[in-house]
Parts: structure tokens; C-alpha cells; sequence
């Protein structure tokens, strides 16, 4: 029965492995030293020893079958028809195994075990080399697949100019976590069109601003949060060197700290200074790279667009409280109602996060709104 629960109960949300393994395996081991009973009984006939014996291969093939199905359709829980699919073809992967390598080598003397493991190590070393050749012409264009634009001033102490170069009004930094990476497209192109230019410096997961606290972060996170940290200062002097600050990010309300530094930001501007939030384009609840395997759209799976209304909420109260921050929505437009295509052309590298394609489409569909917006703000002195 514990081991019932434990499987019920257990979860990918569970601190596992932890003090919490601790129940299925003292109930494991219970059921070992235990004495005849209904139980025992019932392991002993002759379909439970025989899975007994594939056990092992069958734990060795039921993961990666799962992860495969999980990461080629990019859902964590499977259909019932994948369920089944999956302990058909653990099994028969298992009997195979089971039979073909397992007993085959345990026949065998340790020579025979070492020459066959050379031969198998020098095989897989050429496939290494040879299967990433032969699917070179499948590989999708990095550009629709990662960020691509603007990297040199991204988790770095250096500085990127975009937009119109040549621009006097030039005064102008965009600073911000990844989703600023994203739209620096966005902006380059919209800043070449309307005589304007940005220097940027950006970051991974975090914002580069003081006050953001350690302690709001996770063990996974808490690496992006130091590497910030490390562009804090840099990001400040560059900062009083501008008249306009544009900062854009995932998420300002979690942490709340977060929200916490964007109000310092705004606090410490000087009146001269101009500071301008974008509440973010939308996430979907899938990665498309991984579902549609192309940049052309080939799948026909739904996706959802997750909406940031509580953020959005938040900084328009943020906006209205500082006489000097302006809003602007980048998730409006009629571009986000085909996700994560445009034009049946992919317009994010992942369920988060537009690539250059979408960004400079986004700029193209928001040029004229966009100005209408900046427009008094580029002129105000």
C-alpha cells in the first residue's frame, strides 16, 4: 500500500530524490525480509519473476522512450495512447536487450566483454562524427532557433550601438533580462526607419539592477541572478550617461524585489531622464522549435498564448505613479494571433522567447504606434 501511495503521491514537484525516497524505499525493503505472505506469494509465480528479470533492462529503457516522447511533442504528461506505446515498446526493447546483450555477455569471458566494448566504443565515436554530417540538411537556421542578435552586449561588461547610427538622438539605453535580447530586432529596426539609436547592455534571467535579492531566487536560478549581479554597476554608469531608458523584461512582479529595483530605477532618474517599461510580448505554452522540427510551418498542434495581465496591471500602475515612466504594450497587434508563426514562418526560438524573424516583424506591424508613442518622448527635453 505505501508503495501504491508513493506512486500516486510522489510527483515531478517532490523534493526527489531527498529524505522523501526514504518511504518507497524502507517499504521496498519491508517486502524483502518479510515472510511468506499473500504478498510474497504472488512475486513468486511465474509472470512477476520473469518481469523480475527484465527489470533492470526495463528500467534502463522506459526513460529515455518517455523523455523521447516528451521532448518530441514537448508535453510532460502522455496521452493514454503514448502510455500505452510506451510500456509495448519499453518491453519489447527490454526482452531484446535482455536477451541479446545481458545473457549473451554473461556467457562470456572478460576478453570477449573487452572486445566488444572497444569495437562498440569506436562505433559510437564515428557515429558521433558521422550523424551530425549526414543531418546537417535538416538543421534548421540558428537564426530562427536561438538569439542571434546582439550577443556581444549581452551577459557582458560592452555595449552595443543599434538603430540609426549616424541619429543625434542617441541618448538612449535599453537594458533588461533576455527578453530585451529579444527585442533589440525590434528596435534596430524601428530606430533605422525613425532617426533614433540605442546602446544596450543586457542579461540572462535577472535584471542587472540593485535591490534585486539573492534569496527570491532557486538553486537553478540563483547562477543568472550572480552573473547579473556582476553587470550591476556597469549597467548603473551607463545609465546616468542616457536620457532615455528603455527596460524590458519576462517578468517585473516575480520576485517582487524585481519590482522593488525598477522602483529605485525610477526614483534615482534624474528629472532630465526618461524611463520606458515594456510590458512583454506573450509566452505559449509549448516550445514550436521542438513540435514543428522546421522554420516553415509543418505542424498542425494547438498552441496557447500565456498572457501577462498581472504584469501588465502592475506596471500601469507603475507608469501612473512617476511622472517620468511610459508604458508600452508590445503584446498587442494582430501578429500574436497566429503563435509561433507569421506568415507561416517561425517567430519563436521557444515557448518564451521571439527570434530575430518575429521581432522585426513585430517592429514592422508596431512602427507607426510605436512612434506615435516615442515620438514626444525623443523631444521632450
Amino acid at each position: 500500500m505505501v508503495l501504491v501511495l508513493s506512486a500516486v503521491f510522489i510527483s515531478k514537484d517532490s523534493f526527489f530524490p531527498g529524505v522523501i525516497v526514504l518511504i518507497p524505499t524502507i517499504a521496498t525493503a519491508n517486502l524483502l525480509v518479510t515472510g511468506n505472505n499473500f504478498i510474497s506469494d504472488f512475486f513468486a509465480k511465474k509472470i512477476p519473476v520473469y518481469l523480475g528479470e527484465l527489470s533492470y533492462s526495463l528500467y534502463l529503457w522506459h526513460w529515455p522512450i518517455i523523455s523521447f516522447i516528451r521532448y518530441y511533442h514537448d508535453e510532460y504528461f502522455l496521452s493514454p495512447g503514448e502510455v500505452a506505446f510506451t510500456c509495448i515498446l519499453t518491453f519489447i526493447s527490454a526482452w531484446f536487450s535482455y536477451r541479446f546483450i545481458e545473457n549473451f555477455f554473461r556467457k562470456k569471458n572478460n576478453t570477449t566483454l573487452i572486445r566488444y566494448s572497444i569495437s562498440g566504443g569506436v562505433l559510437l565515436i564515428f557515429m558521433a562524427f558521422l550523424v551530425p554530417k549526414a543531418t546537417a540538411v535538416y538543421q534548421i537556421p540558428e537564426a530562427y532557433t536561438s538569439p542571434t542578435f546582439g550577443l556581444l552586449s549581452h551577459n557582458e561588461k560592452n555595449i552595443e550601438v543599434f538603430g540609426d547610427k549616424t541619429s543625434k538622438n542617441n541618448r538612449i539605453l535599453l537594458i533588461g533580462d533576455s527578453h530585451a535580447l529579444s527585442i533589440k530586432p525590434y528596435l534596430d529596426y524601428i530606430g533605422k526607419r525613425n532617426d533614433f539609436s540605442f546602446s544596450t547592455v543586457t542579461t540572462d534571467g535577472v535584471l542587472a539592477l540593485k535591490g534585486v535579492k539573492r534569496e527570491d531566487y532557486t538553486s537553478n536560478e540563483v547562477k543568472f541572478y550572480d552573473a547579473a549581479q556582476q553587470l550591476v554597476d556597469f549597467t548603473q554608469q551607463n545609465i546616468q550617461k542616457n536620457r532615455i531608458i528603455l527596460i524590458n523584461s519576462s517578468s517585473f512582479i516575480e520576485p517582487m524585489s524585481a519590482y522593488e529595483s525598477l522602483e529605485k530605477l525610477a526614483g534615482s532618474l534624474r528629472p532630465d531622464q526618461k524611463l520606458v517599461v515594456f510590458n512583454t510580448f506573450p509566452s505559449i505554452n509549448r516550445d514550436p522549435v521542438k513540435v514543428n522540427r522546421d522554420y516553415i510551418k509543418r505542424t498542425s498542434a494547438s498552441f496557447k498564448i500565456i498572457g501577462k495581465e498581472k504584469n501588465k496591471l502592475a506596471l500601469e500602475k507603475f507608469a501612473a505613479t512617476y511622472k517620468n515612466v511610459y508604458l508600452y504594450d508590445l503584446s498587442k497587434g494582430e501578429l500574436f494571433k497566429s503563435v509561433p508563426f507569421y506568415k507561416d514562418t517561425l517567430m519563436y526560438y521557444n515557448d518564451s522567447h521571439l527570434n530575430t524573424y518575429g521581432a522585426v516583424s513585430l517592429g514592422k506591424e508596431q512602427e507607426k504606434d510605436f512612434m506615435s508613442f516615442f515620438s514626444p518622448i525623443l523631444v521632450e527635453k
